[in-house]
């Protein structure tokens, strides 16, 4: 290539983002060939998870009085009965009201009451839902219930979490097995209140996704942003792919529940020693979800220690308040201590300060200024870090379990990666051989190999600058990029060659451009339509198809804007169509 080509604006930028894929990809032969492509576990090896979220979708029906009266009654002790039902109602005529009223209002916190002393009644204002929702929480010990909608109809979201039997009856049964299982679990501890209309062993797909993006944050703050996560069978299941990572560090990173709650102690135990959940009695203040902000792990005080600042929200200060107030720690802060515990377990408790105590008594504390603080050593800085990325990326919604995994061993990752690079040479040359046999001109033949070539090593490159990792899927759309290039690139050169039967005055320069801009019509609209039909399967995370997606539309999107328009001017110049400095 001549320098005069090289002058060119639009070779000159080709050559320079060309040379910049190369150097984000920085290519090594020392022990072998080293990149920073970062390859997926079929290819680097590595392990891969795929997990369950542990839940139930239900549908229940029954009488909502009936509900509602053995939900009070057995809440509160009182004996009571049915005297007036309502469309959003019901009015329930109760034995020594008096005596019963406090346990009632503790009792029913899920509904509106009013009481009528002189009738010796309370109503209670609750929907079906309401009262369904209340009792799937009831019989499954306080788990998270939700109306959700799914397939166009209404269920109830139960996040209850299996026990270490159901866990392995789970394994040992059949899919189909298990959720009968579990679908009569209910139905006995309903016990006839409420009957089981349909059951779903799964939680909903918001759920799923919800979990899905947690965990990836997670991972993120970890700083391992190359793992993808993804949904996979209707967004039933969640699969990891850990590359370059052992079997158990991956199952580590995974199951960590995140779980993180401030807890004040209520009473303390007589060794006057640091706070002993085992023995002490602590009260549940807040959790993470009430967390508004997390600042980062830091350790610029003057004791060096290392501390994760945070505040809370309105609602979860008002709480915190109202609890320190209650057990009797604003009177008395030295013999109540404050502890955070991440997924039961204590990270740090130190006593309430008396300052702080003050600050909660008078209403001027509004949820800021609290830290966590550990020790000065550099296993404190990573409990703290670890503290830090659970606070920012949130508990997950529901525990999860572990349904397959397994481990790619690198050699045979290694062995795909030289049946690909082998693949990749024989294709470039077969190409090579059939537009020689189309041409006849090398001319025409080494800048459409040249051309092909560097728009495969620019969309590597783009893959490194965004952390795409390459996975079978997406490898091989880098082929089908290649492919497509040569077609369009065939097409550009037909409507160039078939220039040469024109008048060569000034009309040459006109119909040239006539057939260039109809070359490129077609290569647009192919284009276009393809990355129409990438795009839902890029954005919408279909498994394996997603790398796949991503990859050949920046392949289609490069050789359109880039590495096509190039080629069209190279063969111009060197076909003597048109000046290198046009």
């Amino acid at each position: 290539m001549s320098v005069s080509i090289l002058k060119n604006l639009r070779i000159f930028i080709w050559i320079l983002v060309l040379v910049g894929s190369l150097i984000a990809i920085n290519p090594s032969f020392g022990d072998g060939f080293d990149s920073n492509i970062q390859f997926g576990i079929e290819i680097e090896g590595g392990s891969w998870i795929d997990l369950e979220l542990e839940g139930n979708l239900i549908q229940i029906s029954g009488s909502r009085d009936d509900i509602v009266l053995h939900l009070i009654a057995s809440a509160s002790g009182a004996t009571l009965d049915v005297s007036e039902s309502g469309d959003d109602s019901v009015t329930f005529l109760v034995e020594d009201l008096a005596s019963h009223k406090d346990a009632l209002e503790a009792a029913v916190t899920w509904a509106t009451v009013a009481f009528d002393d002189e009738a010796g009644t309370m109503t209670v204002t609750v929907s079906d839902t309401t009262a369904r929702a209340q009792l799937l929480k009831s019989v499954t010990a306080g788990s998270k219930v939700t109306l959700i909608s799914f397939e166009d109809e209404e269920w109830f979201e139960v996040r209850r979490s299996l026990t270490e039997a159901e866990e392995s009856l789970a394994n040992d049964l059949s899919e189909s097995a298990f959720e009968d299982y579990l679908r009569e679990w209910y139905a006995e501890r309903l016990d006839g209140l409420a009957t089981v209309d349909a059951f779903l062993n799964r939680v909903s797909p918001e759920t799923t996704r919800e979990t899905r993006d947690i965990i990836s944050t997670k991972l993120n703050y970890l700083g391992l942003s190359d793992i993808p996560v993804k949904t996979i069978e209707n967004d039933r299941y969640i699969s990891i792919e850990f590359a370059g990572r052992q079997l158990g560090e991956a199952e580590q990173l995974v199951t960590e529940q995140g779980k993180f709650e401030i807890k004040i102690v209520a009473v303390k135990n007589s060794t006057g020693q640091a706070t002993d959940p085992e023995v002490d009695v602590l009260e549940l203040m807040v959790t993470g979800d009430e967390i508004k902000s997390v600042d980062h792990y830091t350790n610029l005080n003057s004791t060096r220690r290392w501390e994760v600042p945070f505040t809370l929200s309105r609602e979860g200060a008002e709480i915190f308040s109202q609890t320190v107030i209650a057990v009797g720690a604003d009177t008395a802060p030295n013999n109540h201590y404050i502890v955070m515990l991440l997924d039961d377990q204590v990270v740090f408790d130190a006593p309430l300060s008396a300052d702080f105590a003050a600050s909660i008594k008078d209403g001027s504390w509004k949820g800021e200024n609290l830290s966590a603080s550990f020790g000065s050593t550099d296993e404190d800085m990573e409990r703290a870090r670890i503290l830090w990325i659970q606070l920012n990326a949130g508990a997950l919604p529901v525990k999860q379990r572990i349904i397959a995994k397994g481990y790619t061993s690198p050699a045979l990752g290694n062995v795909f990666l030289q049946q690909i690079v082998i693949a990749g040479i024989v294709a470039i040359l077969a190409v090579g051989v059939i537009v020689y046999l189309r041409y006849r001109k090398p001319k025409i033949v080494f800048p459409l190999l040249g051309a092909a070539f560097s728009e495969t090593i620019i969309v590597l490159g783009i893959a490194v600058l965004i952390r795409h990792q390459l996975d079978l899927p997406s490898i091989a759309g880098v082929l089908a990029t290649l492919g497509t290039g040569v077609d369009h690139m065939v097409i550009i050169t037909d409507e160039v060659l078939e220039g040469e039967a024109e008048d060569r005055t000034s009309k040459l320069r006109t119909g040239l451009s006539k057939r260039i801009s109809r070359a490129f019509s077609i290569i647009f609209a192919s284009a276009t339509t393809t990355i129409i039909a990438m795009v839902p399967l890029a954005y919408m995370q279909l498994g394996t198809l997603r790398g796949f997606a991503i990859v050949t539309i920046i392949g289609i999107l490069v050789g359109v804007f880039i590495t096509r328009p190039t080629y069209a001017k190279i063969i111009n110049i060197l076909l003597g169509r048109e000046s290198a400095t046009a």
